[in-house]
C-alpha cells in the first residue's frame, strides 16, 4: 500500500509538472490585477466595437470585418475573464 500523502504528490507531479503547494499557491493581488486588465479590455474592444458601427454607418466598408475582428477578441477576453472570476471564487473557498 502507499502512502496518501505521497499519492497526493505523485499526481499532482504527473498531472500538473510541479508539487501540490505550486497549484494552490495563488497571488490575489496578481489575481485581481489581471480581473481589472480584463475588464478594461473588453471595455476597450466594446468603445471600438461602437466606434465602428458609427464608421459602417457612414460608409467605411472595411468596418464591417474589423467589427468581426473586435468582437472576437472581445468573446476572448469575456472567456478569458470568466476564468478568472472562477480562480478568485476557488481560491475565496479554499
Amino acid at each position: 500500500m502507499l502512502n496518501a500523502e505521497l499519492v497526493e504528490v505523485l499526481f499532482f507531479m504527473i498531472f500538473f509538472m510541479g508539487q501540490p503547494e505550486g497549484v494552490f499557491n495563488v497571488d490575489t493581488a496578481e489575481l485581481k490585477q489581471r480581473i481589472e486588465a480584463t475588464e478594461f479590455r473588453i471595455k476597450k474592444f466594446t468603445d471600438a466595437i461602437n466606434n465602428l458601427y458609427d464608421l459602417a454607418e457612414a460608409g467605411d466598408t472595411e468596418a464591417k470585418d474589423r467589427i468581426a475582428k473586435r468582437k472576437i477578441e472581445k468573446q476572448e477576453a469575456e472567456q478569458e475573464l470568466k476564468q478568472l472570476n472562477g480562480q478568485a471564487i476557488e481560491f475565496a473557498n479554499a
